[in-house]
C-alpha cells in the first residue's frame, strides 16, 4: 500500500497499522519539507525506529514536488534536467545509503517514451530500485531500462566469488571487491527482478499461469 504524503509525524502510525495488518507499504516522499535535506534525515530516522521489512520501497513524488513550485512535467525534458535533480540526487542518496530501497518518480507525458528511456537511464544510474508507470504502455519499457547487461552480471558474479583477487580487471574495468560488493549484490537483484539484457524472459510456471 502506497503511504501519500508521508511525513515525519505518521511514520509510526502508518507503521503500525503495516504491522498489525502485515502488510508492506511504500511511503511516499512528496511534501514541500522534503526540499530540505533535515527533513529527509529526520525521516530517515523516524523510519529506522521500525521493522525495514515492512517497507517496499520509499517512492519519491515528483509530480507533488513539482507543484510546490508551480511546475509540471514537460515533454523532451527528464527529471534530472529540470528543478527536481537536485533533490532526486540528495533524497535518493540519503536514503539508499540507509539502506532504504527508493522508486523514481512518475514521468506522466505518456506518449514521449524516449524521455522515459532517457530518464530511466539516470534513474538506473542513480540507483533507483523501480520507477513508478502512470500508463500501461510505460511499463514494458520501465522493465527493459531495468534489466542488467551481460557484461555488469558477469563482472558482479567474479566481485561476488569467495576466491577473488583484492583488485582484478574485467573487460577493461577495475572491480574491487572490498568497494564493489553492494554494488555487485545490487546487480544480481536486479537481474532476478528484472532479467538480462538480450535475454528472453523466463515462461511463467504453470501454477503462475493458471493463477
Amino acid at each position: 500500500f502506497v503511504a501519500p504524503k508521508i511525513g515525519v509525524d505518521a511514520v509510526a502510525p502508518w507503521m503500525a497499522l503495516a504491522g498489525e495488518a502485515d502488510l508492506r507499504i511504500m511511503p511516499t516522499v512528496e511534501d514541500t519539507e522534503f526540499f530540505d535535506p533535515a527533513r529527509v534525515v529526520a525521516l530517515r530516522d523516524a523510519l529506522a525506529a521500525h521493522d525495514a521489512g515492512r517497507i517496499a520501497a520509499i517512492r519519491l513524488g515528483g509530480n507533488d514536488l513539482l507543484g510546490a513550485l508551480a511546475l509540471r512535467r514537460e515533454a523532451g525534458v527528464t527529471a534530472w534536467e529540470g528543478p527536481l535533480a537536485w533533490v532526486l540526487s540528495m533524497a535518493s542518496s540519503i536514503l539508499t545509503a540507509s539502506g532504504y530501497p527508493v522508486a523514481a518518480p512518475v514521468y506522466d507525458v505518456i506518449e514521449d517514451l524516449g524521455t522515459l528511456r532517457r530518464e530511466l537511464v539516470r534513474d538506473v544510474a542513480a540507483g533507483f530500485v523501480s520507477k513508478t508507470a502512470i500508463h500501461p504502455v510505460q511499463v514494458p519499457v520501465i522493465q527493459e531500462a531495468f534489466r542488467v547487461s551481460a557484461d555488469d552480471l558477469r563482472q558482479a558474479r567474479a566481485i561476488l566469488d569467495a576466491d577473488a583477487r583484492a583488485v582484478f580487471r574485467i573487460g577493461g574495468v577495475m572491480c574491487e571487491p572490498s568497494t564493489h560488493r553492494p554494488w555487485a549484490r545490487r546487480i544480481l537483484a536486479r537481474a532476478a527482478a528484472f532479467g538480462v539484457a538480450g535475454e528472453r524472459a523466463a515462461p511463467p510456471a504453470p501454477h503462475e499461469a493458471a493463477g
